[in-house]
């Protein structure tokens, strides 16, 4: 069993709460904002198209705006060096689209932009672990940068409780594998045997908070 905390250290040397080295670049092109947000060694870059006309009449809505997620995660991205399979790629990019729609059709101010819609695009271009908060915070840094109104700014961690258990004394160290809340894990963490969760917060306000942000707002990711 691996050794996730160590005479007060995680295994890359960071506190338990300690976030990892955060550069957010924002980008040039076509899209109304777009930016690279890198945290640690994962790197996610976020475009925002619009607010333009809905493509389907269906999706219009006098009310409220119609946000749409596309989320690409190759499988080559990990810095493990280890392809990932397609299918479970697949899923867990879909299951995060939908995240993400949720998430911002809940903080957009969908009254600014009625019968309109909104494209947000994630690519993974390389995952070392909370990948997805990564991509949450990204793609909050774009819509900002698109200028479109929310009622608050999305901020994503993913947290980490490893299970109770004590490995050997080395020297007059002790080794402690459990009992501990781990915040922006990498991808070793992730890939022990952990229970996870990301957690989606609203720092200016919070009182945004309905049924919808509340279903979208923490999504368990248990460790095989």
């Amino acid at each position: 069993m691996a050794e996730l905390f160590f005479n007060d250290r995680r295994i890359d040397g960071r506190k338990t709460t300690e976030l990892r080295k955060i550069d957010c670049f924002f980008l040039p092109g076509m899209a109304d904002g777009s930016v690279l947000l890198q945290q640690g060694n994962t790197k996610v870059t976020a475009s925002v198209f619009g607010p333009h006309p809905c493509k389907l009449r269906s999706d219009e809505s006098p009310e409220e705006v119609y946000v749409t997620c596309r989320y690409n995660r190759p499988p080559f991205t990990s810095t493990s060096g280890n392809r990932q399979k397609q299918t479970s790629s697949d899923r867990a990019a879909a299951e995060y689209s939908i995240t993400i729609e949720e998430i911002f059709s809940t903080l957009i101010r969908g009254s600014v932009y009625p019968m309109a819609q909104i494209d947000i695009f994630i690519e993974v271009l390389q995952s070392d672990g909370s990948e997805f908060s990564t991509a949450i915070n990204a793609a909050s840094l774009a819509l900002a940068t698109a200028g479109i109104e929310m009622v608050d700014f999305a901020v994503a961690s993913t947290v980490g409780e490893s299970v109770l258990v004590l490995t050997e004394t080395v020297s007059f160290f002790h080794c402690y594998y459990g009992s501990r809340l781990f915040a922006d894990l990498c991808r070793y963490e992730e890939n022990s045997r952990i229970t996870q969760v990301t957690i989606v917060c609203l720092p200016a306000s919070a009182a945004a908070k309905t049924d919808s942000m509340a279903a979208a707002a923490a999504v368990a990711e248990h460790a095989d």
